[in-house]
């Protein structure tokens, strides 16, 4: 309540790493390895995660109106059960078999910030004025040694001790915030036929394949 009233809204996030196992595996050492890659997480702390829970549901409530129909995630009264429903509806129901399936590659950390906090000033200049706040002033911990660090995080000398600083792109994962932010920029993709999504993840079910499209 103390940050709330101050208007102290700065985010503090540690930050970790999920690893992503790809490929074949690697022999090293007579020890099969596989070839990672990691996604950033970023974890709230108590405190950060009371102000972004707060401003989800304030933001939901604003912004409830303009979610596209075709985005079944994170919505009130939505979610994988309805996604599936969709489907099943189009594939079984409508007899529809041209199916083709997809997700946007990183798709979290490829967001432009300063596209989504423009969206939101057709709705509040003071709302994007706080999202901006809150995003803008984001500390991460990290919670291992500065050498295992992935590359994503800066290495800089200040007073003599080494700080590892991201210059971060797009929403942090992790952040309860973050979902109905990246939901609303869904309200930029065409209106297409047959689409069914759920976050990232996509499917485009149509009755055939005239005037299909290439989703890149």
């Amino acid at each position: 309540m103390n940050k709330c009233r101050s208007w102290d809204l700065r985010l503090e996030l540690e930050r970790f790493y999920v690893s992503k196992p790809e490929g074949i595996r690697i022999e090293k050492d007579h020890v099969f390895l596989m070839d990672e890659k990691f996604r950033p997480i970023g974890c709230p702390s108590f405190e950060s995660r009371m102000i972004s829970k707060a401003f989800n549901d304030l933001i939901y409530f604003i912004l409830r109106d303009d979610l596209t129909a075709f985005q079944h995630a994170y919505r009130l009264e939505r979610g994988v059960h309805t996604a599936l429903l969709e489907v099943w509806i189009r594939i079984v129901v409508k007899g529809h078999r041209h199916i083709r399936e997809f997700d946007f590659k990183s798709f979290f950390n490829s967001i432009n910030i300063a596209w989504v906090t423009g969206y939101l000033r057709t709705k509040s200049e003071h709302l994007a004025g706080l999202v901006v706040m809150m995003y803008d002033g984001i500390k991460y911990k990290f919670d291992r040694p500065i050498e295992n660090i992935p590359k994503e995080a800066e290495i800089v000398v200040e007073e003599n001790k080494r700080i590892p600083v991201i210059n971060r792109n797009g929403l942090p994962q992790g952040l309860s915030l973050s979902p109905i932010l990246a939901t609303a920029v869904m309200g930029s993709l065409p209106k297409l036929e047959g689409l069914v999504m759920f976050a990232d993840d996509g499917m485009i079910i149509r009755e055939d394949s005239t005037n299909d499209i290439e989703v890149d």
